[in-house]
């Protein structure tokens, strides 16, 4: 989906948008990894809505999303934090390739570490209604960090 206008139907129930919340570029986002996109299935844009609308995600089950071009970074402890100015020391992450698992029951992810600099898979949003794991895929995750 481009915005409201469906680009192609698929036939899986899933749908893929440009997740960006900052303000789109005269033009349009320069590149994928810019856009942020992300596909989820309807439970994943439940997820999404919530998260954008601020309120808490009221999901029936698990879900699993994927951000294959990354992201333009936010603070890992604070939802919505979109400029690493205003980011926490150490907090800021922007990311390659990424699947995310969104819990039914955030509390259920509180186990995982919240580290995004070893490696492996980390909580995001800890402590928070929106905690989901972020699980690196490929080669190239870290790439846009400093």
């Amino acid at each position: 989906m481009n915005g409201n206008d469906v680009l192609k139907t698929g036939t899986n129930g899933w749908t893929c948008v440009a997740a960006n919340p900052r303000p789109v570029p005269e033009g349009g986002w320069p590149s994928a990894h810019e856009a942020m996109g992300v596909c989820g299935d309807a439970e994943g844009m439940k997820w999404i809505q919530a998260f954008v609308g601020g309120t808490k995600p009221e999901l029936e089950r698990d879900t699993i999303m994927y951000m294959l071009a990354g992201d333009m970074g936010e603070d890992n402890y604070k939802p919505m934090t979109l400029s690493k100015n205003d980011a926490g020391e150490g907090a800021w992450i922007e990311s390659g390739s990424h699947v995310m698992l969104m819990p039914k029951d955030p509390a259920s992810v509180s186990n995982f570490p919240a580290d995004f600099q070893q490696g492996e898979p980390y909580v995001m949003f800890k402590d928070t209604p929106y905690a989901h794991v972020m699980i690196p895929t490929g080669e190239g995750y870290f790439d846009y960090q400093k």
